[in-house]
């Protein structure tokens, strides 16, 4: 619901020559009532937020090129220690080959943070800082009622080393190089499905040979599924899909994670003012917990949009989120839940109300947390 156009109310942006510029500052200010995700012990905090964001791209017929900026800058009042800036540039574009023929390609380059809540987290004066650079490319052909898709993904990581109570903690091992590469073939019965076969492999090497425990964690793996594409008359549609994949480490203290794969999105309009979206999958992913080589992780999530007037929509998340950790005997269950009311008071000018509650169930001592976040957003659009 809130994705749809609503021409009445969207932001027209800035026009110059045969391209858009859409500009917007958000302020915004937050309750948490615990910021450190800890298990006892919470400390509370309001937190003041500023972000501005602009995207430029072009309004061409063929082809197309964007660019995008965001600076957010967070203040806690009591707690400046946690105060961060994260930076994000983005750019990517469309080369359209022919009518059944595209080239896609782009990069992204990301100054962040690491949160609070990641099992990860090494539990610093300051949250972690770390930077991520990705390129991407891809190309889309059709061939009647076949289609053929295939692309890459690179992403480096850069960590810094963080101070804490037991002295520096050194990130270094934690820096890394993962490449991915794909490839999907579809067949279309009819207009409205299409059953596909996906490939995906991947390389991940990592800057310094071995961490601080000794252990070497470079992998590499695949993922093979099959599944269906399907569009029900543009009421209901999504994919479903299922597969096997492995990922293997270089190190033999680090055992394999393999397993079974799957995975669904479901979109489903129920009516013209109504929306619902289910979500499952099941990935592979990286963690620096002693001991684990990985973590499968499934995550499944059920939302609902509802468009109460023209300008207001209401918005609820449920999301579960299970983490099995390769190796070792850690399990983690993370439930969530997201309440949202977005209103668009006119046209360049928005404001939202946000409930969130997050909390984990480790199997782990000392790892658990309850977490309510509160938020009272305003932007300025153009």
């Amino acid at each position: 619901m809130q994705s749809r156009a609503k021409p009445e109310l969207d932001p027209l942006g800035i026009k110059p020559g045969s391209f858009l510029f859409f500009p917007e500052l958000i302020i915004s200010n937050s309750y948490n009532d615990n910021i450190m995700s800890s298990d006892g012990g919470e400390i509370s905090d309001n937190i003041v937020e500023l972000a501005l964001k602009g995207s430029l791209e072009t309004d061409w017929s063929t082809h197309s090129l964007k660019a995008a900026v965001e600076t957010k800058i967070l203040k806690y009042i009591d707690n400046p220690d946690e105060n961060y800036q994260d930076y994000t540039l983005t750019a990517d574009g469309r080369f359209d080959v022919s009518s059944d023929f595209k080239l896609t390609g782009g990069g992204n380059a990301l100054f962040g943070h690491e949160s609070r809540s990641s099992t990860d987290d090494v539990g610093g004066f300051e949250p972690t800082v770390y930077r991520k650079f990705t390129l991407n490319g891809g190309a889309d052909k059709e061939f009647g009622k076949f289609s053929a898709k295939g692309g890459f993904v690179i992403d480096k990581f850069d960590y810094d080393d963080a101070n804490s109570s037991v002295g520096n903690i050194n990130n270094d091992d934690r820096d890394r190089l993962e490449a991915v590469a794909n490839f999907r073939t579809g067949f279309e019965f009819n207009p409205e499905t299409e059953a596909f076969v996906r490939l995906e492999i991947n390389d991940k090497n990592y800057r310094v040979p071995l961490d601080d425990t000794g252990v070497n964690r470079d992998s590499s793996g695949f993922e093979a599924t099959s599944g269906l594409s399907f569009d029900l008359t543009g009421i209901t549609f999504g994919n479903v899909f299922a597969g096997y994949r492995m990922q293997s480490f270089n190190d033999q203290s680090l055992k394999s994670a393999k397993g079974p794969t799957a995975g669904l999105d479901l979109t489903w309009n129920a009516s013209t003012i109504t929306t619902l979206k289910g979500t499952i999958e099941r990935t592979v992913e990286e963690t620096t917990t002693a001991g684990a080589s990985g973590i499968f992780r499934t995550k499944s999530s059920l939302s609902i949009d509802h468009e109460l007037l023209r300008n207001v929509v209401l918005s609820a998340k449920a999301q579960y989120t299970h983490n099995d950790f390769v190796g070792i005997g850690r399990k983690d269950k993370e439930p969530q839940l997201d309440i949202g009311v977005d209103y668009k008071l006119f046209r360049n000018l928005y404001s939202k109300f946000d409930y969130t509650y997050s909390a984990r169930n480790s199997s782990v001592a000392n790892s658990d947390f309850r977490q309510h976040v509160f938020k009272l957003q305003f932007s300025v659009q153009l």
